[in-house]
């Protein structure tokens, strides 16, 4: 066990991910909740909630944190975070757990930087999206510092259901979530098309699903965004096309880190960037079936 319980727990970043894990710590009652984030509209939802405090800037946050959790769009806002972290008074101890997917390239460089203060580094990128983390069913795949690791573990262990180690080297986490993200979003891409055709020769897209989950080619696509979000015609899984092209650009980054250049990861790559360049940036994935059913010139098969 650390020998350190992290009852001061902050949060840098108050998105759509970080709302529920944020309400979620604040209703066990056990922490002193610090939260911080660029957009005051964010942090003005978390108002009234016991035991939270919002921070007008992320050095005071980390200053009162013995753990810091961060919540961030992408690449550009973790490192961002890293160097203002550094350019201030440095905390003599701290863990930051970056549940952000920013990528293994990231994460190297910025346990290089922090190599040699009291800061410690763990990836613990999520997976499961806004549904599990309202219910405290998220994944969390970590890598980092043992005892960094120990530190994270029973906050993380409050907010998700899964915990998976998976070593010790910074970026090993993010080399496994990005490839869990190619692959559910190449299968997203590729059930979109399987719909597609299926709906142009008359069959019924919503027992071609039950088939789907029944054989063979089942999917988290089959499985929870068609059922959910397209079927009913929501399309409000949280996730923007511009999101895809970002994660998937992040598993090429990781491949060409191993010196590959695997061919489907980059067919989908190709495939999702040209949907956000036609328009569809700022929609939900779960449109893509829209607009694979354009780009094959048929009917689109939700309305």
């Amino acid at each position: 066990m650390s020998d350190i319980y992290p009852e001061r727990v902050g949060f840098v970043g108050a998105g759509r991910m970080a709302q529920p894990m944020i309400r979620r710590l604040a209703a066990h009652g056990k922490h002193e909740i610090g939260v911080y984030d660029r957009d005051p509209a964010a942090t003005e939802r978390l108002t009234g909630l016991p035991s939270v405090t919002v921070h007008r800037d992320p050095g005071s946050l980390f200053e009162a944190s013995e753990l810091a959790i961060l919540s961030l769009p992408g690449p550009a806002a973790v490192e961002g975070t890293v160097s203002e972290l550094l350019a201030g008074r440095t905390p003599e101890r701290l863990t930051i757990v970056n549940t952000s997917t920013s990528g293994i390239v990231t994460s190297k460089k910025c346990a290089e930087r922090l190599a040699g203060t009291g800061v410690q580094l763990v990836d613990a990128p999520v997976s499961g999206g806004m549904v599990a983390a309202e219910r405290g069913a998220l994944t969390f795949i970590v890598s980092g510092p043992a005892e960094a690791v120990r530190t994270a573990r029973p906050v993380l262990e409050l907010l998700g259901e899964h915990l998976f180690d998976v070593g010790r080297e910074p970026g090993l986490a993010q080399a496994v979530k990005s490839a869990n993200n190619m692959l559910g979003l190449s299968a997203l891409l590729a059930t979109a098309e399987a719909a597609v055709v299926l709906t142009r020769l008359g069959v019924d897209l919503a027992q071609a699903i039950d088939v789907f989950n029944a054989s063979s080619g089942r999917n988290s696509a089959t499985l929870e965004k068609f059922p959910r979000e397209v079927l009913t015609g929501r399309f409000d899984f949280g996730f923007s096309f511009a999101s895809v092209v970002k994660d998937l650009s992040l598993f090429l980054e990781a491949a060409r880190d191993a010196g590959l250049d695997p061919a489907v990861a980059t067919h989908a790559h190709a495939a999702w960037q040209q949907a956000a360049e036609d328009g569809y940036a700022d929609l939900d994935c779960t449109r893509v079936v829209q607009y694979v059913a354009g780009d094959l010139g048929a009917e689109s098969t939700v309305d």
